[in-house]
């Protein structure tokens, strides 16, 4: 019984010590907005296309290592070079309507480092794509 106690206390002190590593890990990067909710379109009227500037909020240089994007119907554009403290940069964003009907809610997520742990933002574009 005293073995299976030490063991549990052990657990709960290494998930303990993880969670407080991950609360000290502060963003590296801050977004000027999350989400673009456009206007109701046709189909037909081509893509939507939106623009997200960060600010490196870190004391380090920091780079954009990669955006997923979860659907091709949409594309990201971002700077690949370091950005350095305060400095800010563009990430851009085109959604592809001409396939796309009804409420559309396309995400993607921005994964940053500073040298350091891998940080993630999740960025948003929505809105209503209607057919003729």
């Amino acid at each position: 019984m005293r073995l299976r106690t030490e063991i549990l206390l052990t657990i709960l002190v290494w998930f303990a010590a993880g969670a407080w590593a991950a609360a000290q890990t502060a963003p590296v990067l801050s977004f000027d907005r999350k989400a673009v909710v456009f206007d109701t379109l046709s189909f037909r009227s081509g893509p939507v296309k939106a623009v997200f500037e960060c600010t490196n909020i870190s004391s380090k240089p920091v780079h954009i290592l990669d955006v997923h994007t979860y659907c091709s119907c949409l594309q990201v554009q971002y700077e690949k070079k370091a950005i350095r403290p305060g400095q800010k940069a563009l990430v851009r964003a085109v959604l592809l309507t001409d396939r796309l009907n009804a409420w559309q809610e396309h995400r993607f997520t921005v994964l940053a480092s500073d040298g350091g742990e891998v940080m993630t933002s999740s960025l948003k574009l929505s809105g209503y794509v209607k057919r003729d």
